[in-house]
């Protein structure tokens, strides 16, 4: 329970920063930074990172809660100390990996990663083996295949 309220203080933080203080320029990164440059520049400086994780954090946080037929299982799923941040970091370093950059820069393009990801979650956890680690969430899902549509992307993504 110390992980759910962790979150909770977390998620009222974020929302009380001022938007410039959380500024990640995500069509730099979608356009003209490379996976090392990310790696570099952003990943290993702490306020950049935890600023995107911030912004990724809170995209899943609010799709769980705002998820009515699913709520239950993903709040179940994402109980466990460190699955919900294994899951978040995971999606962060993705931002390394050109084909799925775009998406994760595209506020309304990752919330569409974040449904494919927990709709996946969701249909593979069976009852009688639910993740306790994130360990046991990369043996019970090994491998995710998420569809990347460009039409998810808008704006400047959409040229991407």
């Amino acid at each position: 329970m110390c992980r759910e309220q962790g979150l909770r203080i977390t998620n009222d933080l974020a929302r009380m920063t001022l938007p410039s203080e959380r500024n990640v320029d995500y069509i730099k990164i979608a356009h003209s930074m490379t996976g090392r440059e990310i790696k570099d520049d952003l990943l290993y400086d702490e306020s950049a990172y935890t600023a995107i994780v911030q912004d990724v954090t809170l995209n899943l946080h609010d799709y769980v809660n705002k998820n009515e037929d699913r709520r239950i299982a993903l709040r179940k799923f994402f109980l466990p100390p460190g699955v919900f941040d294994g899951i978040v970091n995971v999606l962060v370093q993705q931002l390394t990996k050109n084909p799925v950059r775009p998406h994760i820069c595209d506020e309304g393009a990752r919330i569409a990663l974040i449904e494919q990801l927990c709709n996946q979650i969701v249909d593979t956890l069976s009852k009688d083996r639910e993740p306790r680690t994130f360990a046991d969430v990369c043996e019970v899902l090994p491998c995710i295949t998420l569809n990347l549509p460009k039409a998810n992307l808008s704006g400047a993504f959409s040229d991407l």
